[in-house]
């Protein structure tokens, strides 16, 4: 086990548990995103440092960042506070974009990219494929690691297009020297699937579902057997 990615929902008392994909748009139309943005990344930080007394390994914890939280002025500076108060060091945490912050025809992301590369910070682009995925992109941004979207993995191993997809992913992303990380495995013939390709790092139910944190101090306790 090498880590894990911090998710959120909201409790909510009237609407139940509700998923990040709709609330969060509500946040950013209201411009709540950024003040949620800060909490999650301090929270997890928080976290991961507290896994050191539970675990041996080293854990990273990867948070995404949105858009609009991303192009925020204070970024950087969030993400300096947030480690400093923390105490986690800058290699254990990931941040994970979309391929919408890339499209952006400005020079500022790329500004901010390279600005978290030179803290030592993972720089992960997630949900690859699923958006206007370019080679120029990849080459032009400094991305460490590649995830393959989970619509992907999940139906593989029945849909020869979707096979074919992930082969085409993990062969460009070894032509570019970039980390692949498969999302949504759930099975052993999927992970095994994977596992002859070479991908490295996987995760997914065939692991362990989504969990609240003090469960997941217990879970790393344990060895996972699959």
């Amino acid at each position: 086990m090498i880590g894990a990615e911090a998710l959120i929902r909201w409790q909510n008392p009237d609407l139940g548990m509700v998923p990040p994909g709709i609330f969060i748009p509500v946040a950013e139309k209201y411009d709540l995103i950024e003040e949620i943005g800060f909490w999650v990344i301090e929270t997890a930080c928080r976290e991961a440092v507290c896994w050191k007394e539970f675990s041996d390994c080293n854990l990273q914890v990867a948070v995404n960042i949105s858009p609009r939280q991303f192009r925020s002025r204070n970024f950087l500076n969030i993400v300096d506070t947030v480690l400093e108060k923390s105490g986690l060091e800058e290699h254990m945490l990931e941040i994970e974009i979309t391929e919408d912050l890339l499209m952006q025809d400005t020079q500022e992301p790329l500004d901010v990219l390279n600005a978290l590369k030179e803290r030592n910070i993972t720089l992960s682009l997630d949900d690859f494929g699923t958006g206007y995925s370019s080679l120029s992109y990849l080459k032009q941004f400094p991305l460490q690691v590649l995830k393959i979207d989970r619509s992907f993995i999940n139906d593989m191993m029945e849909n020869q297009y979707n096979m074919s997809l992930v082969d085409a992913i993990i062969a460009m992303a070894q032509i570019l020297d970039l980390k692949l990380v498969a999302e949504g495995v759930e099975t052993r013939e999927q992970f095994d699937f994977l596992k002859k390709r070479k991908v490295e790092i996987v995760q997914g139910y065939l692991f362990s579902p989504a969990i609240p944190a003090d469960e997941f101090r217990q879970f790393i306790q344990q060895p996972i057997l699959i």
